[in-house]
This record gives C-alpha cells, structure tokens and sequence, in this order.
C-alpha cells in the first residue's frame, strides 16, 4: 500500500481521494442503472495517512444490496463496518485514500466530483447515524431542521410546504403530536424519539438506499425493538434498500435478509440471515455466537464465553486470516494465507483444523460450537422474543 507520505503524494486515478476524477477512464454511462441492485461495492479498501504507517481501515470489501433488500452488517468496533459506509455515502474527510468501485445504480461515485456526489446524498442514498442526540444542531428547533434539509436539495420550496412535509414525515415514522414537535429542541426529546425524528429526516428526499449506522445505540429493549419494527415498516411501504449496521445479532437476525460479517477491515462470511446465524462457516462468527449469553443462564453458575485479544492493529496487518491470533480453530497455515470464500454459498471455507485435533470436528461446515450451539438456541429464542415484541408494537411488519 505504502507509506503515509507516499499516499499523501499520490497522483490521482491510484486511489485519490473521494472528490477526485479516479476512475473516470471507462466509467459507466451517466443515466441510472434500475435493473440490477442499486447498490454495488467492489474491492473497498479505505486508508487513512497516519504518521508514518497509513491506517488500513478497509480492505478490499465487495458487497450488493437488492432493492427492497435488508443487509444485517456485524462485527466487533474496529471491524470497519461504519468507515466503509461513510466511505460510500461520501463522508470521510478529504485525506482519506479510497479504493475500488461504488456503483449507485451504475453510477461509479468513485468517478465523479464532490459536488455531484453530494446531489445524490439524501435524494438517492441517506444514512441514519447513531447516537442521533450528537446529529443535531442544538440551537436548531426540529422544524427549522426539516427546513434546511428540504431546501438543501429544493431551494425554492416555502416554509408553508416544508412544514407540512415535516409533519407527514414524522406522523410515518410515528411521533405523536407531529406539528407540535417541530417547535421542540434537541434537548426536549428522548433519545428513542430523537431518532425517529433522525429517520424521519433521512427519508425527506425519497432515497432508494437507507444505510442505518447502529440506529439502536443506547437505546433499552423496547425502543430498540420499535426502532427495528418501524425500519422493517417502513422497507417494505417504500421498497427500501436497506443495510442495518449492528453489533447485536439477535437485533439483525430479526430485520435482515441477508448478514456480512467484517473484522480487521475484510468480510469474513456472508450468507442468508438464516444460514449464517444457525450454521456459520467462519470461525469468527461463530466466536461471536458463543459470546451470547444462553436463554436463562445466570453468571453466578456459567461464565460468559469471551473472545480472547482485541482487533488487531490496523496500521500493522499481519499476513493470512486476521483473526488468526484469538480463533480456537487456528493452525500454521491460517497464518499464511486468509480461508478463500466459498464460491458456491459465499461463504468463507471452514478453517483446516488437523485430524483428530480438538478443533478437528468443530471445524465442520454444519457443527457449531459448544458454546455456539448453547447460544444458537438462545438466539431462537431472543428473536422469539423480538418478534412478538416488535410485531406487537407493529402488527403490519412481515418479518
């Protein structure tokens, strides 16, 4: 990849930065792709110049969301999971050196200028950001926020009709007293209702792409679960494209189609939300259902399986599998080389484990963990409850 001072030298076209003219040489035609997926990445890589070691945050990530398509996102803090989505919308600042291909329905935003980018942000992909209490201007009321975002894609629009936009925007999203909320303050609203609100202005310009980045942090179980019921509501009124970004698998496993499991910048497995939560490929992600507590347990009689190390260092990427150093399934040669993916399930290939090891019979396509296994059911039965939870509160949501 190269230093930091030979990227902050680099030419465009060799992985500038977002505003620049890479990739403009074969570049799709401008008029919007409305057959295939509107969303399309491939091999992200975003690098950050950092001292003297440039920091890999993403490394090579392909990924497509269908339209009317929920894609669960999961991964530790440090996995790269919001760094490759705020690479996609746009937002990381101008230094960060971004790679590969991100179609919007066949458009390579990789190929155009900031400007342009920018027209499409909010009209054809938009992002809920989590913790929305630090999203908003606190000496902002909720209508005049409404206001600007209206006039930032329609400038001729008057205060009359962003109003009335305002208060059917937030009657879908199902904040009581609509009119009555856009008089309010930041500071007025709970957080569960703050990220409505948060929603609410995401869908002001009718995208077709909703990336929701944790929308559910710190939030308790029962707004979480309106949250989760009102994003599943609201994909299938609109024919959303939906990608939910979640460290909570028993969240994701109740909204999402299909998951993508990240660590250390790369995708380690993806799969049908079904298959990926009850038979899991990678040994990471099934490190990841071992870490859930079981239905009923109590700490005082089992102790919580947890992964040991931390995410690697993403100024130093190691040669072969990055979770290599923490998997109880590791051998010689996963320090050598990453497991190749699965091509006929995309699915990673299951870590070699030798014969008559420990790890021999774990490694298995279709076992689980011991601790996995416990946690699988667990899962069923936390997203049981999540379902009849949500389905209460939203009795239209097919999910």
């Amino acid at each position: 990849m190269g230093s930091a001072e030979e990227l902050r030298g680099r030419p465009r076209g060799t992985g500038a930065p977002l505003d620049s003219t890479a990739g403009r040489e074969g570049a799709p035609a401008p008029e919007a792709d409305r057959d295939g997926p509107p969303l399309v990445v491939r091999g992200l890589s975003v690098t950050f110049p950092i001292g003297e070691a440039p920091l890999r945050a993403v490394r090579g990530v392909d990924l497509s969301v269908n339209r009317g398509e929920c894609l669960g996102v999961v991964g530790e803090s440090g996995s790269g999971k919001s760094v490759a989505f705020a690479a996609t919308m746009g937002l990381l600042p101008r230094d960060a050196v971004v790679e590969g291909e991100i179609h919007l329905n066949g458009r390579n935003l990789l190929a155009m200028e900031r400007e342009e980018v920018r027209s499409l942000r909010g009209r054809v992909i938009s992002m809920i950001f989590q913790e929305p209490g630090r999203s908003f201007d606190p000496i902002y009321s909720m209508g005049k926020t409404f206001e600007e975002t209206f006039r930032a894609k329609n400038p001729a629009i008057s205060r009359a009709e962003a109003r009335e936009r305002a208060v059917r925007l937030l009657r879908e999203v199902h904040v009581p007293q609509a009119e009555e909320r856009l008089s309010s303050f930041p500071h007025q609203l709970s957080g569960g209702m703050l990220q409505r609100v948060m929603i609410a202005l995401a869908l002001a310009n009718d995208p077709e792409v909703l990336i929701a980045d944790e929308p559910t942090t710190a939030l308790d179980v029962t707004i979480q679960a309106q949250i989760v019921g009102l994003l599943a509501e609201l994909r299938e009124r609109r024919r959303l494209s939906l990608v939910f970004i979640t460290h909570d698998l028993g969240l994701v496993g109740q909204i999402a189609d299909r998951i993508q499991v990240m660590y250390a910048g790369l995708v380690l497995e993806t799969g049908e939300a079904s298959e990926v939560l009850r038979r899991p490929h990678s040994p990471y992600t099934r490190s990841l259902l071992s870490a859930l507590p079981s239905w009923g347990a109590h700490y005082s009689r089992e102790g919580l399986f947890t992964i040991k190390g931390s995410v690697p260092n993403p100024t130093r990427h190691e040669p072969g599998c990055p979770f290599a150093p923490r998997c109880y399934l590791a051998v010689e040669a996963c320090t050598r080389a990453i497991p190749p993916l699965d091509e006929d399930r995309e699915r990673p290939a299951a870590t070699e484990a030798p014969a008559g090891s420990a790890g021999a019979e774990a490694a298995g396509a279709s076992r689980l963990t011991p601790e996995a296994a416990g946690a699988s059911g667990a899962l069923e039965q936390t997203a049981g409850a999540w379902s009849s939870l949500y389905r209460c509160i939203f009795p239209g949501v097919k999910k």
